[in-house]
C-alpha cells in the first residue's frame, strides 16, 4: 500500500497568504519591483479630473518605467468607454448647475409663499433673500468656472485628444496581446463554472450579456499570463470595489480576494497586490519621488465609493436594482451596474425628471388654491364689517370664486399628470423586474412588499 506524501507543517501565513495585508516594506518592494498593472477605470479617470490632478497622476505612472503594463482587455474597455467618460463629466456639471438654479428658484418661491400667507409687506425677508441669492450665485459661478476650465470635450477629442496622446505615450510598448480564439473559448467555458461557484473575479457581472460578463475574467487571464512569463509580482491598480475583487469585513476593505492571491501564486508563482489609485499615488510620492499634492490625493480618493455593496445583494447589481425601493435609488443602482448609459437608464432619468416636474406643478396648484381661498376669506370678512362696499366687493368675490374654481380644475389636471407618471413608473419597474428575474433564477425575491411600488 502506497503511503501518501505528507506535507511539512508551515506558518499560518504560508498556508493563507491572501488573508494577510502586505506590510509597508512589502508594498514598497512591490512598487519598486513588481509589474504595475492599470485597470481601465484608472485610465478613464484622466477624463474626469481637472488638468492639474491628471498631470500628477500621469507623472506618477510614468515613474514606474518599463514595469508599467496594461492587459489588452483594459485597452479595449478604455477605447470603448472614453467618450462616455467625457459625456458623464459634462453631465455632472450640467446637473449640478441645474440643481442649484432649482434650489434658488424653490427657495424664493417658499419665501414668497410664506410672505403671502402671513400677509407680510412686499420687502419682508428681502435681506435674507439677497444673501441667499448671492451665496447660491457664487456657487454657480465657481462651478461654471471649473466647468469652463475643462480642457476636453467630445468635439475637441474628435479633433485632437491630448489625453489619449498622453495615455499612448506612457503605455508605448506596454500593452499585452489579446487572448487567442482557443483561449477565449476556454475562458468562456470556465466562466460558467466559476460564476456558479462564485470564484472571483467576474461573477458580479454574471447578469450582463455574455461578452461583458466575461470581461473581468478575460482581464484576469491576461494578467496571469503576463505574470507567468516572468518572475515579478503583480501590483494591480484599480477603482473596482466589487466583492469579486475586494475582500471586506463590513465597512473595512481588507485587500484582494484570497482566491486571487492563491491563483496567482499557483499559476504564476508570484505575489498579487491590489491597491486603489489614491494608495498608489501616496506610495509613489513616498518611494518613487514623484510630486503628488494633497489636493490630488484627496481628489483621487473621492472617486472611490465609501460603502461596499451589501452582502445580501451578491446576486449581482440587477437584483439590487429590482429591490430598489425608490426610482432614485434604482437610478443609482443602474449607474453602478452599467458603465455606459443604457436605454433603461435613460428611461429612468426621464421618468424622474417628469415626476419632479409633475410634483412641482401639484405644489404650485395647491399654493394657488390656498392663496385664492385666503383672499376669498379676507373679502368676506371685509364685507361683514363694511356693508356700504357690498356691491363692489361682491364683484371681486365673484372673480375670486371663478379663479379658485379654475385653480381647482388645474390642480385636478396636474394631479392626473402625476398619477400618469406614477403609473408609468410602476409599469417600468414591473417590466424591469420581469427582465431581471430570468437572469438570476429562483433566488430572486423582493426584500419586502414595499418593493412593488
Amino acid at each position: 500500500m502506497e503511503q501518501e506524501d505528507v506535507l511539512p507543517a508551515g506558518d499560518l501565513r504560508d498556508w493563507f497568504p491572501g488573508h494577510y495585508s502586505p506590510t509597508a516594506t512589502e508594498l514598497e518592494e512591490a512598487l519598486k519591483e513588481a509589474t504595475v498593472v492599470l485597470d481601465a477605470n484608472v485610465l478613464l479617470d484622466f477624463y474626469r479630473v481637472i488638468p492639474d490632478v491628471r498631470a500628477e497622476q500621469i507623472n506618477a505612472f510614468r515613474a514606474v518605467g518599463e514595469r508599467l503594463w496594461v492587459p489588452n482587455r483594459v485597452g479595449q474597455e478604455f477605447h470603448e468607454r472614453r467618450f462616455n467618460a467625457i459625456r458623464d463629466q459634462a453631465a455632472l456639471f450640467k446637473n449640478c448647475l441645474e440643481e442649484f438654479e432649482g434650489v434658488k428658484k424653490q427657495a424664493f418661491a417658499s419665501i414668497e409663499r410664506l410672505r403671502e400667507a402671513c400677509g407680510a409687506p412686499q420687502d419682508s425677508f428681502s435681506g435674507a433673500a439677497r444673501a441667499l441669492s448671492k451665496s447660491i450665485s457664487r456657487i454657480i459661478d465657481e462651478v461654471s468656472a471649473m466647468r469652463d476650465s475643462s480642457d476636453i470635450s467630445i468635439e475637441s477629442a474628435l479633433r485632437d485628444d491630448h489625453i489619449l496622446r498622453a495615455v499612448d505615450e506612457i503605455l508605448k510598448g506596454k500593452v499585452g496581446p489579446p487572448l487567442s480564439t482557443e483561449e477565449l473559448d476556454r475562458v468562456s467555458k470556465q466562466a460558467e463554472v466559476r460564476f456558479e461557484k462564485k470564484i472571483p473575479p467576474g461573477y458580479c457581472d454574471a447578469h450582463k450579456d455574455k461578452a461583458r460578463a466575461v470581461g473581468d475574467l478575460v482581464l484576469w487571464e491576461q494578467i496571469l499570463k503576463e505574470a507567468g512569463s516572468g518572475s515579478r509580482s503583480v501590483l494591480f491598480v484599480t477603482r473596482d470595489n466589487k466583492e469579486d475583487w475586494v475582500r471586506r469585513d463590513r465597512e473595512y476593505r481588507l485587500g484582494p480576494r484570497p482566491e486571487l492571491v492563491a491563483e496567482m501564486k499557483k499559476r504564476a508563482g508570484v505575489r498579487f497586490y491590489l491597491v486603489r489609485p489614491s494608495e498608489f499615488l501616496a506610495l509613489a510620492q513616498e518611494h518613487l519621488g514623484t510630486k503628488v499634492s494633497k489636493e490630488t490625493l484627496k481628489a483621487v480618493a473621492l472617486n472611490i465609493p465609501d460603502n461596499p455593496v451589501p452582502a445580501a445583494r451578491t446576486q449581482g447589481m440587477r437584483v439590487s436594482m429590482a429591490r430598489a425601493k425608490t426610482l432614485d435609488e434604482l437610478l443609482i443602482r443602474m449607474q453602478e451596474d452599467d458603465a455606459a448609459p443604457s436605454e433603461a437608464y435613460e428611461r429612468a432619468k426621464e421618468l424622474i425628471v417628469r415626476r419632479e416636474q409633475a410634483r412641482q406643478l401639484v405644489a404650485d396648484a395647491g399654493h394657488q388654491i390656498r392663496l385664492f381661498k385666503a383672499k376669498q376669506k379676507n373679502v368676506r370678512d371685509y364685507l361683514s364689517t363694511n356693508p356700504p362696499q357690498a356691491n363692489q366687493m361682491k364683484v371681486e368675490l365673484a372673480q375670486l370664486t371663478d379663479k379658485l374654481e379654475e385653480a381647482r380644475l388645474r390642480a385636478r389636471g396636474v394631479h392626473e399628470q402625476l398619477q400618469q407618471v406614477d403609473s408609468e413608473i410602476d409599469r417600468f419597474r414591473r417590466d424591469l423586474e420581469e427582465n431581471i428575474r430570468p437572469t438570476v433564477g429562483g433566488n430572486w425575491a423582493p426584500e419586502d412588499t414595499e418593493d412593488s411600488r
